[in-house]
């Protein structure tokens, strides 16, 4: 949802410059250098893991935090700047903001390829991307020979949801369709009960939907789909309670 806020007025002619970088990392989690972390446990008080310790799958997270507060002195996205942001990271996805100009974005990248460096990691640069807002065309020039990234194109995918400045287009629904679809042919090739089949409607499918709608509104109608026989109960009456004859599944357009 940030990002969504943060890209209003990207591809939008004038305005302050401004960019948003995205990075790609090779193999994140095996690339860790295990001398740094030891230093970086040991900074915070930690210095033993058991095997099978449930800390271990944050220990790349907490790495990542050494990297935002490198970034934190950084010059500020025009958008940002009161907020104090420079970057969205989760795990190893990763946007960084900042501003539009050549040598903000080589500051940037210095910063974030001296830490990487330091722990490493390798940036995948054929994966990167740069998406550009109120940026002249010379500068554009200058920040792909600089980056070595390819310009972005909107809409983006963002931690599997499609991210833009404008509303979205019925076909950029089209993944989150057939890969529901995939899901209750895969289950009705099983022989699921209909009790089995809507447990899996209510665990997964609406979890699914609902990780969408936390940042997309879905329209209502998403195209046809071919039916070999007419539906033998009525939506409106399986999102009605138990107690009403129904199957209680969520009402998602409610």
């Amino acid at each position: 949802m940030l990002d969504f806020e943060l890209l209003r007025g990207y591809t939008r002619k004038g305005g302050t410059p401004r960019c948003m970088l995205q990075l790609d990392l090779q193999k994140a989690y095996a690339m860790v250098d295990w001398y740094a972390l030891e230093h970086v446990m040991q900074e915070i008080g930690k210095e033993r893991l058991k095997a099978g310790d449930l800390i271990s799958p944050l220990l790349f997270a907490l790495m990542m935090e050494y990297l935002n507060r490198l970034l934190v002195k950084m010059h500020s996205h025009a958008k940002c700047e009161k907020a104090g942001i420079t970057n969205l990271t989760f795990a190893d996805d990763i946007l960084m903001f900042c501003k539009g100009d050549i040598t903000s974005v080589q500051m940037l990248i210095k910063t974030v390829q001296d830490f990487f460096d330091s722990i490493g990691l390798v940036i995948n640069p054929r994966k990167c991307k740069v998406f550009y807002g109120g940026t002249d065309r010379d500068t554009k020039e200058q920040l792909i020979r600089s980056t070595s990234f390819e310009e972005g194109i909107l809409p983006m995918k963002y931690l599997g949801v499609p991210i833009t400045r404008k509303r979205l287009n019925i076909h950029h629904y089209m993944p989150l369709i057939e890969k529901i679809m995939k899901r209750m042919k895969h289950w009705t090739s099983k022989l699921l009960s209909y009790s089995g089949r809507i447990l899996l409607v209510k665990s997964v499918i609406l979890a699914i939907t609902q990780y969408w709608m936390q940042c997309v509104p879905i329209p209502q109608f998403a195209g046809s789909m071919d039916n070999s026989r007419k539906s033998p109960v009525a939506w409106q009456t399986m999102c009605s309670p138990k107690n009403q004859g129904g199957q209680g599944i969520i009402n998602l357009t409610i």
